[in-house]
């Protein structure tokens, strides 16, 4: 490897790790999430972001100093690069859908809730303490401000922002129409957890579906990018012969 290609690619894979550790969910002080957060969770979010920030930036400084000395091919560090990121996006994506996958299941719970409490004749304001019980992160703000006489319609539409929540939306319409027409509460929200419970099966079974199809795009996606970086560790002269030879087109 030439020392001018080195001091291109090792700045590279050092930016690269870099913004691939940043979350990209919003995390600054800004964020509407973190606003609505306490202070602690607050602070705690941006330094995790910056924690993340700083263990890839000394990784990856590491990793292209052992490249250098080790005078590593720049199509198998580019590669390398690559895998990295593909890796990292994916995991990330893995475990966003588990968490609004869970928090889903936690609306569900905490709606069901709710429809039991105003069934028994429970008061709205104590309902709500039941789904707070069952999904503190989504219904803790609405119950407290419920309990000292607020209207818990805007917190429930703002916890709806959070992936997986987006089915409190429809809560909030049902409370609002209950609150201003003097309908039936405890109806509106059977008829919410009725349509939470069908959603939920539906986003199962799509997610049962699809698992091999996706599998399958992953490893078709891979397969090229390691044919070129196996190429590139063995010694050959990879864009050669994929640019020039017949084989390679």
């Amino acid at each position: 490897m030439t020392a001018s290609v080195a001091a291109v690619l090792a700045p590279c894979a050092l930016a690269a790790a870099w913004l691939l550790a940043v979350d990209p969910g919003p995390r600054g002080p800004g964020s509407p999430l973190l606003a609505e957060a306490g202070e602690s969770q607050r602070r705690g979010a941006v330094l995790g972001a910056w924690r993340s920030r700083t263990a890839a930036g000394v990784l990856s400084v590491a990793c292209s100093a052992i490249l250098l000395v080790l005078d590593v091919s720049p199509l198998l560090l580019l590669v390398g690069v690559g895998v990295v990121a593909v890796v990292v996006v994916e995991r990330r994506r893995g475990a966003a859908r588990a968490a609004r996958d869970r928090r889903a299941e936690e609306v569900d719970e905490a709606i069901t809730a709710l429809a039991a409490d105003l069934r028994s004749g429970a008061r709205p304001s104590s309902a709500l303490q039941a789904a707070a019980r069952a999904s503190p992160e989504v219904f803790g703000d609405a119950a407290r401000g419920a309990q000292w006489g607020a209207d818990p319609v805007l917190a429930l539409r703002r916890s709806a922002r959070r992936p997986g929540a987006e089915a409190v939306a429809d809560l909030a319409v049902a409370w609002q129409v209950a609150t201003r027409t003097g309908c039936h509460l405890a109806d509106l929200v059977d008829r919410v957890r009725d349509s939470v419970r069908a959603s939920l099966a539906t986003s199962r079974e799509v997610s049962e579906t699809l698992a091999p199809v996706r599998a399958t795009a992953r490893l078709l996606a891979v397969l090229p990018v390691a044919g070129v970086g196996i190429g590139a560790a063995i010694g050959v002269d990879v864009v050669h012969l994929l640019s020039t030879t017949l084989w390679g087109q």
